[in-house]
């Protein structure tokens, strides 16, 4: 005869056992799940090491472009924020004007001392240690802008600060290299509202949630021969952009697994879009960036996210 209560300690013992084992199978998942936060925290140390006081994107507050020699501009310090001007104003000490294709000239006005700006070592202010000027030429359309960039704390303190999803390994993905037959030139319609010609020359295929996403790949070089290709910036909007995301769509990063010329189809390439960002026009009007025109049909909830209390040019969103 079979003992009620003994049978009943059997069963209990057996399911405190098998609770055990789920509990020990769960943690250990956890526990190998944890391993993503890694390269996403020092994702994040590289961040906040590149966006500190330097002459990053959050810095700058306004730009000026001199596209032929002799093109002058003027730096007005009395608005709410520093600024390149055309016109001379009664304010303006500085003056700033391109000599050639790749040189521009500071000049104090009233000494008519010059300096020779470079974009590797932005030239400081006489008398504003916060306020610096430096040039950049685009060698391949000879178009030559000037950054203003302002390091004071009360114009950083506003753009400083960044917000970021937690890491999901869901968004690590092996996407499928697709080459186009031939390159086709494309208009990408930037942020000012002007347009600029950039080869698409392939694609990143992949499925999310059931649905298929296209990545282009764009090559700024036109020579892969002399500027061997090895990584790329992807442009792309989501169902996150204008919620929690930035409203034009982000930008990331990828490195291919050998020079771009020599991937074939079919190959793979890692795309990782916890490491996606903010373009550099989102926290100031003194970049113009390219609009991304690819929309992925899922919504893309890793990567930097976007604070409304950004502040453009001294001015509220």
């Amino acid at each position: 005869m079979v003992d009620p209560k003994a049978m009943k300690r059997k069963h209990t013992k057996t399911f405190l056992i098998g609770s055990l084992l789920t509990l020990f199978f769960l943690w250990g998942c956890t526990n190998q799940g944890s391993t993503g936060p890694k390269p996403w925290e020092k994702w994040k140390e590289t961040l906040s090491k590149r966006h500190a006081e330097t002459f990053a994107a959050p810095s700058i507050t306004h730009h000026i472009y001199l596209n032929s020699d002799g093109d002058k501009a003027f730096l007005d310090l009395t608005g709410p924020y520093p600024r390149l001007v055309r016109e001379k104003c009664s304010g303006c000490l500085y003056g700033v004007a391109r000599r050639s294709s790749s040189e521009v000239v500071l000049t104090h006005l009233q000494s008519a001392k010059e300096t020779l700006l470079s974009m590797e070592k932005p030239s400081s202010i006489q008398g504003l240690k916060t306020i610096y000027l430096a040039p950049y030429f685009y060698g391949e359309t000879g178009e030559m802008r000037v950054f203003v960039h302002d390091l004071s704390q009360s114009q950083l303190s506003s753009k400083r600060n960044r917000e970021f999803y937690s890491y999901d390994q869901k968004l690590l993905f092996q996407t499928r290299f697709s080459r186009l037959e031939k390159p086709l030139r494309v208009k990408i319609q930037r942020s000012d509202g002007s347009r600029k010609d950039i080869r698409k020359v392939a694609e990143l295929k992949f499925e999310a949630q059931g649905k298929k996403n296209v990545l282009s790949i764009y090559q700024f070089s036109d020579d892969e021969k002399q500027d061997p290709v090895k990584r790329s910036m992807l442009l792309f909007r989501d169902y996150t952009n204008g919620k929690s995301t930035y409203g034009a769509g982000r930008f990331l990063n990828v490195e291919f697994p050998k020079e771009l010329a020599k991937l074939r189809d079919g190959d793979l390439v890692e795309v990782d879009f916890n490491h996606s960002y903010n373009p550099p026009c989102a926290v100031s009007t003194g970049f113009h960036c390219p609009l991304p025109e690819d929309l992925l049909l899922f919504a893309v909830e890793g990567g930097e996210k976007y604070r409304r209390d950004r502040i453009h040019n001294g001015l509220k969103n």
